[in-house]
């Protein structure tokens, strides 16, 4: 794997809150250059604190986690929740991260918003706020976003949670698309096998604080480890 370009690499990255024990422990990864990489576990497991180790937006206790980003492109994140900004529209929500990240001039912006909601099927929404959206609608903004920066990491902190599988289809879609189209570098986190087996090229399981690594979705389904077996075919497997 040495031969190939890494965009994230954690080394021995543990993570804990003051006065708890760590939630994740001497954690390893390697995610390469146009990669896709799924992270699965338990509820509770840290899935979405080790995102946010990623994204910058927490500090390891320990370890240390690198980025090779290009000076010319960003890291783009879609939160679970959305992280969108209730009293803004959609313009806005989008228009602020580009003021924010890019030197875009206000004509490119209004541009590039327009040409992202369309792309994610919100080209109607341009001017209603979340509150107004249903919560696909919110999950393809929040999307909209994140990719209206053309990063050159996306993370996802599960993408399709709550959805009808008709639109968990439709964003799995969405995802695939930009990923083709971009080759941005993809970390996501789901509890959806099913999106996990649709999206990944290599899998990792956080288990007992640790992240359990396979070369890809086969590996992972047919893999004998507990872990793996327990989450994939349930407690008594």
């Amino acid at each position: 794997m040495s031969s190939f370009s890494v965009d994230i690499q954690l080394r021995n990255v543990s993570f804990g809150y003051i006065g708890d024990a760590d939630l994740i422990k001497n954690v390893n990864l390697r995610i390469q250059s146009g990669g896709v990489f799924c992270l699965m576990g338990p509820t509770g497991s840290g899935k979405s604190t080790l995102l946010k180790l990623v994204a910058g937006l927490l500090v390891p206790t320990e370890g240390e986690v690198s980025i090779a980003k290009e000076p010319s492109r960003s890291l783009g994140m879609c939160f679970q929740k959305g992280g969108l900004i209730d009293s803004w529209d959609a313009f806005e929500n989008i228009d602020f991260a580009l003021k924010e990240r890019t030197a875009l001039s206000k004509k490119e912006r209004e541009q590039t918003i327009v040409k992202v909601l369309k792309e994610v099927g919100l080209e109607g929404a341009l001017r209603k706020k979340p509150k107004e959206l249903s919560g696909g609608m919110i999950k393809r903004l929040a999307l909209a976003r994140a990719i209206a920066l053309q990063p050159q990491i996306l993370i996802l902190d599960e993408p399709t949670a709550g959805l009808d599988p008709v639109t968990a289809l439709e964003i799995v879609h969405l995802i695939k698309n930009y990923h083709k189209s971009l080759g941005t570098t993809l970390l996501l986190v789901t509890s959806e096998l099913l999106v996990a087996y649709s999206l990944a090229e290599t899998v990792g399981l956080l288990w007992n604080r640790e992240i359990i690594c396979f070369e890809s979705v086969e590996a992972f389904k047919n893999s004998q480890n507990q872990g793996a077996r327990q989450f994939v075919h349930g407690k008594n497997a």
